[in-house]
C-alpha cells in the first residue's frame, strides 16, 4: 500500500468528498472523546488500547479493496466444484442476492463477536 492511497482513503477527492471527509473525521474525533473521557474498558491503558485499534483499522483499510474480488473468486471455485446452494435451489435472482447479502452479513457479525471473546 503506497502513501498515494492511503491519502485517498483519509482524504478523499471529488464530488461530495469534503463532507464526507469532515463526516469521518467527526465521528471518529466523537468516538475518541467518549472513549476518552468515559473508557469502556478501564482495566486496560489507552496506550496499549488505542495504537492496536488504529493498527486494526489500518489493516482492515489495507484488505477492504480485496473484498470484492475475493468474493468473485470464491464464487467462481464454488461454480466449478458445483457447491452453489442457491442455483442447487433454483431460487429467484433478486431472493438469491437478498440471501446472499444477509448470509455475508451474518458471518461478518459471527466474526465480530468471536474477535471480541478473545482479549
Amino acid at each position: 500500500m503506497t502513501w498515494d492511497v492511503i491519502k485517498q482513503v483519509l482524504l478523499p477527492t471529488g464530488e461530495g468528498s469534503a463532507t464526507l471527509t469532515l463526516v469521518y473525521w467527526s465521528v471518529l474525533t466523537a468516538f475518541a472523546g467518549f472513549e476518552f473521557f468515559a473508557p469502556q474498558f478501564a482495566k486496560q491503558q489507552r496506550a496499549q488500547r488505542w495504537p492496536a485499534n488504529f493498527g486494526l483499522g489500518l489493516i482492515n483499510m489495507a484488505l477492504l479493496p480485496l473484498a470484492p474480488i475475493s468474493g468473485f473468486i470464491a464464487a467462481g471455485w464454488a461454480e466449478r466444484n458445483g457447491i452453489v446452494v442457491l442455483n442447487w435451489l433454483e431460487v429467484w435472482w433478486p431472493f438469491a442476492a437478498i440471501a446472499t447479502m444477509v448470509i455475508q452479513s451474518v458471518a461478518a457479525y459471527a466474526t465480530h463477536r468471536l474477535f471480541h471473546s478473545f482479549p
